[in-house]
């Protein structure tokens, strides 16, 4: 019962922060028109509810199971490859959503310091808010999916794109390692100390070398443009299949899209 509340809580604040996205610019023309005045604050307060929108969507999609980082099983065959990438894609997103939820907590203290307001009544840190909590809840859920098994592949998927998604995986993981140890050895190699999350310092893998931290971060750049690359193919994969393919591939990774529209 407290769960369903909870889930009917949060889809309820993120309706509201979409109608006022939807609402404020209607009544922004409305007091322009018939007022002559513009509504005081009202693009910050429309850029916070975008703010708040985006965080709880994000975490209604891990809620649901529907986070891209958790659709991994959608292109992968089932067995211990399917297990072990969705255990590992979820341990890695959930690192990931930690340390901006850590860098969203650090952020928001920093506001309630200086004691900005996007606008009038409204103050910076609350609007940042949405950022720690956000990617806390993202953070929890990731760990939580992590130990449930990924959906199968759909059986109308061809056998080429099949193995074609199933290499893109593979480099997609092997990457995820391969960016940050690059970023690591590169700092080393340049005299710069890793802190993970900002917490807790890092040994140097290697001493300072100029030249070799030069190379190093020029491999780092590249690893980082294949990454953007293969992403780009990824959502472009799954934008063909929904639009062009007419499956659902899309839909059970999206919580907004209704499974039937796609056929």
């Amino acid at each position: 019962m407290l769960k369903g509340f909870a889930i009917k809580a949060e889809n309820s604040i993120a309706s509201v922060a979409l109608g006022g996205i939807m609402l404020l610019p209607l009544a922004e023309i409305a007091s322009r028109r018939f007022l002559g005045a513009a509504i005081p604050g009202s693009g910050a307060v429309a850029a916070t509810l975008t703010l708040w929108l985006g965080m709880l969507g994000a975490a209604i999609a891990a809620r649901d199971g529907k986070l891209l980082t958790l659709a991994t099983g959608e292109f992968l065959p089932k067995g211990t490859i399917s297990a072990v990438a969705h255990v590992v894609s979820g341990t890695i997103g959930a690192m990931i959503a930690t340390i901006f939820a850590l860098g969203g907590s650090a952020l928001v203290r920093s506001d309630r310091i200086a004691g900005d307001q996007v606008t009038a009544g409204l103050a910076t840190w609350v609007a940042d808010l949405a950022l720690p909590i956000g990617f806390g809840m993202i953070a929890l859920r990731l760990v939580w999916r992590a130990s449930h098994k990924p959906a199968p592949m759909l059986a109308t998927i061809p056998h080429w794109q099949r193995v074609a998604a199933n290499a893109v995986h593979v480099l997609l993981y092997a990457l995820l390692f391969a960016i940050p140890l690059s970023g690591w050895l590169m700092s080393s190699a340049k005299g710069f100390q890793t802190v993970y999350l900002g917490l807790l310092p890092l040994p140097d893998l290697l001493a300072k070398d100029k030249v070799l931290g030069d190379a190093l971060g020029a491999l780092h750049e590249v690893l980082n443009i294949t990454l953007l690359v293969l992403i780009v193919s990824h959502v472009a994969a799954a934008l063909k299949h929904h639009f062009i393919d007419r499956d659902a591939t899309l839909a059970r990774m999206l919580p907004f899209l209704d499974r039937s529209s796609s056929k």
